[in-house]
C-alpha cells in the first residue's frame, strides 16, 4: 500500500520503489476520479524490478495519457460498467491486455478455470464465474457508441464549473496532470486550510444546506480507510514487521490521504447526475453564497 499524489489523487510514483520487496509481483494502479496515473514513471519502475502492472481504470474509461487511452498503458487494464460510471450495463466490466498468454489465463479464470481454447497445458487452475451475460454485453456495445458524447458533456460542465469557482479564495479546483485528459467521474475539490480557518465539515454542511450534491469523504459510507479496518489491519505489512524502523516509516504511509479526507477533500459526483448548464450555474451560485458567508 502506497501514498497518492495529493493533486491528482492517483498513486505517486516517487513512493513505489520503497514498497517493493522480494515478494512483490506487481503494481496495481487506480486511475481515480477520471484521469490517468503517471504510467511513464510507473512502467519504468515495473521494468526495472520485472513486475507486472494492472490498472484499475474503472472511473477513467475514455480518458487519455499522452494520447494513449488510460488502461492500455499497463499489462492488464480494467473498466467498470456498473450503474454510476460513464457508461453502464447495470453490472459487469471489461478487462484488456495485449499479451496473449495473459489473455488465455484471463479467459480461463472468468470461466470456472475451464479451457475454452486449444491450450490444455494448465494444472490446478482455480476459476470463477466472472462472465458477463450476453444481454449486458449487447447494452455495453451500444453504450460504447455514446461514450465520446457523454465525456464531452462532462468535460464541458466541469470546465464551466471551474471557471465559476476558481476565483473563490481557499478553494482548489481539479488539477489535470500534464499529458492527461480528465473525464470527471467526479469533480474533486480541496479546501485550503491555510486560507480558510473554518473546518471542512462546516463548509460541507453549508453547501449541503444550499442543495449542492456534494460529498465530504471518499467513500462516504466508510468511517475508516481500508488500512484501519479492524478486520484486516493486522495483515498489513507494517503490523507484521518486527523492524521498528520499518514500522515507523510504513505506519505513516497514508499521511497525505488522511489529511485530504479529514481536512480538505470535497467532491461533486458528476457520474451520479446528468447535469445541464443551468444545474452548474445553480451549484456555482450556492458556492459563492457560502463563500460570502465565510468572509463575513
Amino acid at each position: 500500500f502506497s501514498e497518492i499524489d495529493p493533486n491528482t489523487y492517483c498513486l505517486d510514483p516517487k513512493y513505489i520503489e520503497n514498497k517493493i520487496t522480494k515478494k512483490t509481483k506487481g503494481i496495481m494502479v487506480a486511475d481515480i476520479f477520471g484521469q490517468s496515473a503517471d504510467y511513464k514513471k510507473i512502467m519504468k519502475i515495473a521494468k526495472k524490478f520485472n513486475l507486472k502492472v494492472i490498472s484499475d481504470s474503472a472511473q477513467s474509461i475514455g480518458s487519455k495519457h499522452f494520447n494513449q487511452f488510460t488502461g492500455t498503458n499497463a499489462d492488464i487494464g480494467g473498466f467498470s460498467l456498473n450503474r454510476h460510471k460513464h457508461i453502464q450495463t447495470g453490472e459487469g466490466g471489461i478487462i484488456i491486455t495485449n499479451n496473449k498468454k495473459l489473455a488465455d489465463i484471463m479467459f480461463k479464470i472468468r470461466n470456472h478455470g475451464e479451457v475454452i481454447n486449444k491450450d490444455n497445458s494448465f494444472r490446478n487452475l482455480l476459476g470463477f464465474n466472472f462472465r458477463m451475460g450476453e444481454l449486458e454485453a449487447a447494452v455495453a456495445i451500444e453504450q460504447l457508441k455514446k461514450l465520446k458524447q457523454i465525456i464531452k458533456k462532462k468535460q464541458k460542465n466541469a470546465n464551466l464549473l471551474t471557471k465559476q469557482l476558481k476565483k473563490l479564495e481557499g478553494l482548489k479546483t481539479p488539477f489535470v496532470s500534464k499529458g492527461n485528459t480528465h473525464i470527471y467521474y467526479c469533480y474533486p475539490l480541496q479546501i485550503d486550510d491555510k486560507k480558510i480557518s473554518l473546518k471542512k465539515d462546516y463548509i460541507y454542511k453549508a453547501l449541503k444546506a444550499e442543495g449542492v450534491p456534494i460529498e465530504s469523504r471518499y467513500v462516504n459510507l466508510l468511517d475508516y480507510s481500508i488500512y484501519t479496518n479492524p478486520k484486516i489491519k493486522n495483515y498489513f505489512p507494517w503490523n507484521l514487521s518486527k523492524n521498528k524502523k520499518f514500522y515507523s516509516k510504513s505506519s505513516n504511509v497514508y499521511k497525505k490521504t488522511d489529511n485530504l479526507q479529514k481536512n480538505k477533500y470535497l467532491c461533486i459526483p458528476f457520474c451520479g447526475y446528468d447535469f445541464e448548464k443551468k444545474d452548474i450555474i445553480l451549484i456555482s451560485k450556492a458556492f459563492k453564497k457560502v463563500w460570502n458567508t465565510i468572509k463575513k
